[in-house]
């Protein structure tokens, strides 16, 4: 069981780690400093689960090739944008920020645009992909089953998220991305969903 959320444990170190680098550079009230952890621990989590997913056998045969899964990958991406301005919508129309506090979010928003873009809207997307649907997925089917994996990955996701609003959004979200990872049949495809509901909560929240 324990080796199942492993790749988990070592993000929360790595981002712990980052955490405590910055705070002794940049200063711990820095705007900057959560989208800077996001930036510093997606640096040193990707290329590290790249290799590790690699090492671990393939959970499936990639259905989709070339065409097909181009526009699995652009599907994904509307679809990520399209629920992050429906998720935004509804929050706003149900006043859930009344009744939920939203502190991580609000501290990713305080940073410059650059570095959110960076962070949360590029990076951090490809390196919780790697890590939910790629490595814990993986390990959980192996160990247990598929059906178990899709929900116990997706409850992990929405929950590492940290606070109840965020826990609303990405669990279903969650979910989503691993449909979209199921057809397009490659990471790409729900990276690309998670990609587009960042940017476009980054951006609607610059513009707003």
């Amino acid at each position: 069981m324990c080796s199942c959320f492993l790749p988990l444990i070592v993000h929360f170190i790595i981002a712990q780690a980052a955490d405590l680098v910055l705070a002794q550079t940049a200063g711990a009230g820095s705007p900057d400093s959560a989208a800077g952890v996001s930036v510093l621990t997606s640096a040193v989590c990707i290329p590290l689960f790249a290799l590790w997913l690699r090492s671990e056998e393939k959970f499936r045969e990639e259905k989709a090739a070339g065409a097909d899964r181009t526009a699995w990958i652009c599907l994904a991406f509307v679809c990520g944008a399209a629920l992050s301005l429906l998720w935004g919508g509804c929050s706003t129309f149900f006043r859930l920020s009344d009744f939920f506090s939203d502190n991580a979010q609000e501290r990713l928003f305080s940073a410059s645009l650059p570095l959110q873009i960076l962070g949360p809207g590029l990076l951090a997307p490809v390196c919780e992909e790697l890590l939910f649907r790629g490595l814990m997925f993986r390990i959980w089917t192996r160990e247990f089953s598929r059906r178990s994996g899709i929900l116990i990955v997706s409850l992990a996701f929405a929950l590492y998220h940290g606070n109840p609003l965020q826990f609303l959004y990405a669990f279903p979200m969650g979910l989503v991305m691993q449909y979209f990872l199921e057809k397009g049949g490659s990471l790409a495809c729900p990276a690309a969903c998670h990609m587009a509901a960042n940017l476009t909560s980054i951006l609607a929240e610059s513009i707003l």
